[in-house]
C-alpha cells in the first residue's frame, strides 16, 4: 500500500459540490482496491453495498483469472490519489496472468456517476494484441441499505444491469475501448440469488462464473441478489494497452436515471465528465490557502495538504453534516458505524476548514445545525441543545447515553454539553475570519447562537453548576 504511513487507510472519492439540495455520491475504496462503501444520496446514511465488498476481476484467455483484491497481490499493488485531484488510482501486477492492471476512478462533480477507466498491459515477453481480456465486476447490491427487496435485471435499453429497491436505482454499465466512439454497454451479465433456495441449489454461483470467464446472461432475480457484469477490453494501438471503462449511475427513480444517463452523454461523455471534474477540483483548490506558494514548502507537502482538504470534503454531506468516519469496519462486529455527525467534532473540523479558506463548508454545517434545532421543537417548546450525534439527514443518531440517573432514578438529559458549546466556539471563530451581515448569517445567529448560548447559561443549579446531564464533555 503506497505511502502507508502517510495515506488514509481507504481512498474516498465523491461529488460534493456544495449545493444543499444536490444528491451526494461517495465511493470509498479499500486499500485492496475493492469497493468498501457507496453512500447515496447522502454521505454516511445508506451504504448501498450493505458492508459487502464489491470487487473487480480480470480474465485472460489461455492464462486464467484473478481477483484484483486478492491478498496474494498485496505486495504488487499500489494505490494513491492523482496529485491534486479527486481521482483514485491503482496499479497491480498479476504475475500469474502476465498482465499489469491499472485504473483511475472518479465521481463526476455534478452527476451521481462513478467512472472507472481501466487499462490492462500485457507484460509477457511477446505482447499479443489479439489477447482476449475481460474485466468482471461482482456486486452484492443492498440498495437503500436493505438486503432484501432488491430487483436486478438486465435492461436492453440501457445495455446494462439495472438494480432497484423502492426509490433507489443503480445502473451498471461500461464501454469497451478508450474512445468516445466506442459503444456503451456490457459484454455479459448474470444475476443470482445470494442464498440457496428451492429454485437455486447453490448459494455462491456468480463468483465461480466470473472465474470461468463466461457469464450465462441470466437476466432477472429479486430479493437478496448477487450480480456480475463483464466488459471486453479493446486493444489500443497508440498506448499498446487493452482498455475499457466501468460506469455506475445512481438515481432515485427510473425517470431520474434516464436523465442522469442522458446528461452524462450531453456533457461530453466519459472524457467530458473527467475534464469537467478535474476543472471543478482545480478551481476549488485554487480558492483555498495557497500553501504551495509558501517559501520552503515542497511539492509533496502541497499534495498532502490538498489531499487532506479533499478527503475532508468527502466527509461533508451536501446537506452540511460533517461525518466522523465513513468506513464500516466496526459494523462487522458491532452492527454500528461512526458515520454520524458529532457537533463537537464537526465544530473542530469546520473551524479548520474556515481557517483554510473553506467557509462554505462551515456555513453548510451551521445551516445543518439550524435545521436540527428546528426539528427538535416539541409542542412549541424549543430544545436548543444538541444530542450526542446525528445522521446526515438531521435525524438523531444512535446513542449510549442514558436518560435516567441509575442511583437516583431521576431523569437526565442524554447529552454532553460540549456538543453544544464547541459549535458556538466554531461559529464565533468563523464569524471573526469571514464576517458577514447578510440574511443567512443573521438568521443563523438568531436561530442557533442565541438560543443555544441562552440554554447553556440557564441550565444551571442555584449554585451555578450545570444541571444533571450524561456528562459535560467527552
Amino acid at each position: 500500500y503506497e505511502g502507508r504511513s502517510r495515506m488514509p487507510r481507504d481512498l474516498p472519492i465523491g461529488n460534493q459540490s456544495g449545493a444543499a439540495d444536490a444528491a451526494s455520491l461517495l465511493v470509498n475504496y479499500r486499500c485492496s482496491g475493492s469497493f468498501g462503501e457507496i453512500y447515496y444520496p447522502q454521505v454516511g446514511l445508506e451504504n448501498q453495498t450493505g458492508g459487502t465488498e464489491w470487487k473487480l476481476g480480470v480474465f485472460v484467455e489461455g492464462r486464467g483469472f484473478a481477483w484484483l483484491d486478492d491478498a496474494s497481490l498485496a505486495s504488487s499493488r499500489s494505490m494513491n490519489y492523482v496529485p491534486n485531484q479527486m481521482v483514485a488510482r491503482m496499479k497491480v501486477t498479476v504475475a500469474s496472468l502476465q498482465v499489469e492492471v491499472s485504473w483511475e476512478a472518479f465521481v463526476d462533480s455534478a452527476l451521481t456517476v462513478l467512472v472507472k477507466d481501466i487499462c490492462v498491459k500485457d507484460i509477457s515477453p511477446v505482447v499479443d494484441s489479439q489477447l482476449n481480456i475481460r474485466l468482471f465486476l461482482f456486486t452484492t447490491p443492498c440498495l437503500g441499505a436493505r438486503e432484501g427487496g432488491n430487483t436486478a435485471s438486465y435492461d436492453p435499453e440501457f445495455k446494462g444491469m439495472l438494480v432497484y429497491n423502492r426509490d433507489r436505482f443503480m445502473l451498471l454499465s461500461g464501454r469497451s475501448g478508450g474512445s468516445e466512439d466506442d459503444e456503451m454497454g456490457v459484454s455479459g451479465y448474470t444475476v443470482k440469488w445470494r442464498f440457496s433456495c428451492p429454485w437455486q441449489e447453490k448459494s455462491d454461483m456468480v463468483r465461480p462464473m466470473c472465474e470461468s470467464g463466461i457469464l450465462d446472461n441470466d437476466g432477472t432475480r429479486h430479493g437478496s441478489v448477487q450480480t456480475a457484469v463483464a466488459l471486453d477490453c479493446k486493444y489500443v494501438e497508440e498506448s499498446k494497452e487493452f482498455r475499457c471503462s466501468l460506469v455506475m449511475f445512481f438515481a432515485r427513480s427510473e425517470a431520474e436515471l434516464h436523465q442522469v444517463v442522458d446528461k452524462s452523454l450531453l456533457y461530453g461523455g466519459l472524457r467530458g465528465m473527467r475534464a469537467r471534474t478535474e476543472l471543478h477540483w482545480d478551481l476549488w483548490l485554487n480558492q483555498k490557502l495557497a500553501i504551495h506558494d509558501a517559501s520552503g514548502l515542497g511539492r509533496e507537502i502541497s499534495h498532502v495538504y490538498n489531499r487532506s482538504l479533499m478527503v475532508l470534503r468527502t466527509h461533508s454531506d451536501n446537506g452540511g453534516a460533517f461525518l466522523a468516519a465513513i468506513d464500516w469496519d466496526v459494523h462487522r462486529e458491532q452492527k454500528e458505524t461512526y458515520s454520524y455527525c458529532w457537533m463537537r467534532d464537526a465544530g473542530y473540523a469546520c473551524e479548520v476548514m474556515s481557517r483554510n479558506q473553506c467557509p462554505e463548508m462551515s456555513e453548510a454545517l451551521f445551516g445543518f445545525a439550524k435545521n436540527v434545532l428546528a426539528k427538535q421543537q416539541r409542542n412549541g417548546n424549543a430544545r436548543p441543545y444538541f444530542l450526542q450525534k446525528y445522521c446526515s439527514d438531521g435525524t438523531p443518531g444512535s446513542s449510549w447515553m442514558s436518560r435516567i440517573d441509575g442511583p437516583s432514578g431521576k431523569a437526565r438529559l442524554p447529552i454532553q454539553q460540549d456538543e453544544s458549546a464547541s459549535l458556538l466556539i466554531a461559529v464565533a471563530r468563523h464569524h471573526r475570519l469571514h464576517p458577514k451581515y447578510d440574511l443567512a448569517r443573521t438568521s443563523m445567529i438568531i436561530d442557533v447562537v442565541f438560543p443555544v448560548a441562552d440554554w447553556i447559561c440557564d441550565w444551571r443549579l442555584p449554585s451555578g453548576l450545570p444541571r444533571p446531564s450524561h456528562d459535560l464533555w467527552e
